[in-house]
């Protein structure tokens, strides 16, 4: 993690912080991407809810309650 923060000019990110960026980026970045190629149907506010409920699971995941 330290070394992906430095490659991103971030030397100063915790290996905590890199691996909370990366895990959250990801999982939006994944139903983004769905959404992008058609998989849901054009319903934004479902897919907004989505990402919502992504980021709220991720938080938890990182706090340790999920």
């Amino acid at each position: 993690m330290r070394q992906w923060a430095r490659s991103q000019g971030r030397p100063d990110i915790t290996p905590g912080v890199a691996r909370a960026a990366l895990l959250i980026w990801s999982r939006v970045h994944g139903i983004v991407s769905l959404e992008l190629t058609g998989m849901f149907d054009s319903h934004s506010q479902e897919t907004q809810r989505l990402i919502e409920l992504e980021i709220d699971s991720a938080v938890r995941s990182l706090a340790g309650e999920g």
